[in-house]
């Protein structure tokens, strides 16, 4: 449950009400009931710091899901705003195109669904595209999140449970 919005304006943090009392783990995925809302970015015994995906320092792996195009989508410090950098000008996007989680990185598992393209600029004369995305969590109104494990963690605390 979400405890506390941090009042810094230039960082997009939230608390929960969960720790390492709950066997809570730094860089844990942290989703809201429509998609990908952060990770775990701190982990005190009771409660953690979720950074957003829209937090300027976040960046995450994403995959198209109608192409399976994969790109880097990053945090703008805006709640409701994604940007996509790098993006070549042959690039197959659309304005509504979904994008997934791909399970890079090792921090999101694949599938799961992160945002939506709003916007293309095609300038010819800059190197790449101008794209723009929503997050399709809904981060300006969170209450409940849920934390994913990973296979290994649950099969972890499960033998340390029962020894």
């Amino acid at each position: 449950e979400l405890m506390a919005v941090d009042n810094n304006p230039y960082s997009l943090q939230i608390i929960i009400n969960k720790g390492t009392l709950n066997d809570v783990y730094e860089s844990q995925p942290v989703l809201d009931d429509k998609g990908i809302a952060g990770q775990i970015m701190q982990v005190g015994s009771t409660n953690s710091r979720v950074l957003l995906i829209t937090d300027v320092t976040h960046a995450l792996p994403v995959r198209v899901a109608r192409n399976n195009v994969r790109l880097i989508v990053s945090g703008t410090g805006s709640l409701n705003e994604l940007i996509i950098q790098h993006v070549p000008h042959s690039t197959d996007l659309n304005e509504g195109d979904l994008l997934l989680s791909s399970g890079l990185g090792n921090v999101f598992p694949e599938g799961y669904p992160v945002a939506e393209i709003t916007s293309i600029v095609s300038d010819e004369g800059r190197p790449f595209l101008q794209v723009k995305a929503k997050p399709i969590a809904q981060l300006d109104r969170l209450k409940y999140l849920l934390l994913l494990w990973t296979e290994t963690d649950s099969d972890q605390s499960t033998q340390d449970v029962n020894p």
